[in-house]
């Protein structure tokens, strides 16, 4: 009803306004490029586990109930033997994990995402979680998802950076070849130099961290 009803509002102003139109807009970053890759349901996924065909689920920064119903989610999580969560965030999903893996946020870390017109959108990490906690070890998803595959195969991770990941990821799917073409590489220069992330001076900077260290030349 929402849905008809938006529409019937659209059709309404595109007969006053030649640029009127009617977006979409998904309740979470990615979801476009979730369904572009197709795969399974969440129910699909949870009978898995509570029929037995499967013993263990990891969990890629979301929060299953509030996908669906609380005692659907945990008869399927107690069936599983292993439970991985990887995330930003605390969530419901998280205190029932066996093994919780620090996730980047978009400000920790970078990668590509799929907007809600179907695009690749590159971001990048705009700070260092470990220069104002060091003992944190928060990476983004795709590195630990990196690391528990080598694992499991019973090799050492070794090193892998974005380009490698957008790489294997482009090659992987058809439908995600174009994000190699989202950002210029990790060569792009301009007179020589790479992209700035800042602007040489602006207000606070001296501030920021002057509670860690202050240098006065």
């Amino acid at each position: 009803a929402i849905l008809e009803a938006a529409g019937a509002v659209a059709r309404a102003l595109s007969r006053r306004a030649a640029q009127g139109g009617l977006v979409l807009i998904r309740r979470e970053a990615n979801s476009t490029g979730l369904s572009l890759m197709g795969g399974q349901t969440l129910d699909w996924a949870l009978d898995e586990l509570s029929e037995g065909r499967a013993d263990a689920v990891v969990v890629l920064e979301n929060d299953l109930y509030q996908r669906l119903p609380a005692d659907r989610v945990e008869q399927a999580l107690a069936r599983a033997n292993t439970r991985v969560v990887l995330d930003h965030q605390r969530t419901r999903t998280a205190e029932g994990a066996d093994f919780i893996l620090p996730a980047a946020s978009f400000a920790e870390g970078s990668g590509t995402l799929v907007n809600l017109e179907g695009r690749a959108q590159r971001f990048f990490r705009v700070f260092e979680p470990a220069y104002l906690r060091p003992e944190t070890r928060i990476h983004e998803s795709w590195r630990w998802l990196h690391t528990l595959a080598a694992g499991l195969r019973g090799e050492a991770p070794g090193d892998i950076s974005l380009d490698l990941a957008t790489r294997a990821c482009a090659g992987a799917h058809p439908g995600l070849a174009g994000i190699v073409d989202a950002a210029p590489g990790p060569d792009y220069r301009i007179e020589g130099l790479r992209l700035a992330r800042e602007p040489q001076r602006y207000s606070g900077r001296t501030a920021m961290r002057a509670n860690l260290d202050v240098n006065e030349p």
